[in-house]
């Protein structure tokens, strides 16, 4: 037996769903599908400079901070730019100006192309990590499932209600699931997910994801089934309580 966290009690219960037609009312899965390019272009930037991606983000998305300071070192005869004199003092080397220059570029034209950007809002900016998760997804096992086209499941009640109250509050209804249809199918610990720190860079957070599509177990693992295919919810049967008899 399966469980799930829905949004909806009467519209899901006895319906045959389709987890890519659920998963498209996802505000996040859809915000982050869109985004992909735009990350793809962040991330390969961050493994190449092994940066940040939190940096890498930044100066892809706030141009109007980072191309007068590389003009002003470009026109006093510099080629290269410590990443300190550009803000990030973490960062203690330097970097090729015209690199900076043309990442900055190609991420512009991207987000003209896409019609889209990144904005300064978290909710976007975490999208980052579906990015990193999908990106390792094809690179090991393209029939890995879709984390954008499955529903997640968990296997007993007590899980399915922890990650409600995580991640859902008032708003999320615990359900049972029966299976109708499998396309993908996959047993992952979320905790590698859920668990990944920020200020790393795309090589760091790789790892993550790799473990995670390994299906290797963290330390405090939470297992996750994610399923790309055709289910039907049912509310959970609560236990009433024998009442005594009145006499």
């Amino acid at each position: 037996m399966y469980y799930c966290v829905v949004d909806d009690l009467d519209e899901s219960s006895g319906k045959i769903l389709d987890s890519r037609v659920y998963t498209k009312k996802s505000v996040r899965k859809v915000r982050a599908g869109q985004l992909y390019e735009l990350f793809d272009c962040i991330g390969t930037f961050s493994s190449k400079e092994d940066v940040n991606l939190d940096v890498a983000m930044n100066i892809a998305t706030f141009p109007e901070i980072y191309i007068p300071l590389l003009k002003n070192a470009l026109a006093s005869g510099r080629q290269t730019i410590s990443f300190g004199d550009i803000g990030c003092f973490m960062i203690d080397r330097e970097i090729k100006i015209k690199t900076l220059i043309e990442y900055i570029k190609t991420y512009q034209q991207l987000c003209d192309a896409a019609g889209t950007w990144i904005t300064g809002k978290d909710t976007d900016r975490e999208c980052i990590w579906e990015y990193v998760w999908e990106k390792e997804r094809r690179r090991l096992d393209a029939n890995f499932p879709v984390r954008g086209k499955s529903v997640i499941l968990f296997d007993n009640e007590f899980d399915a209600d922890q990650y409600r109250e995580d991640y859902y509050g008032d708003y999320g209804t615990v359900m049972q699931v029966e299976i109708m249809e499998q396309r993908a199918f996959g047993r992952y610990d979320m905790s590698w997910y859920t668990g990944v720190p920020g200020n790393i860079s795309y090589n760091e957070a790789a790892m993550y994801a790799r473990n995670y599509w390994h299906g290797k177990e963290n330390d405090e693992p939470l297992w996750e089934y994610l399923l790309d295919g055709a289910y039907v919810l049912t509310p959970l049967q609560k236990e009433i309580p024998d009442l005594p008899d009145i006499k």
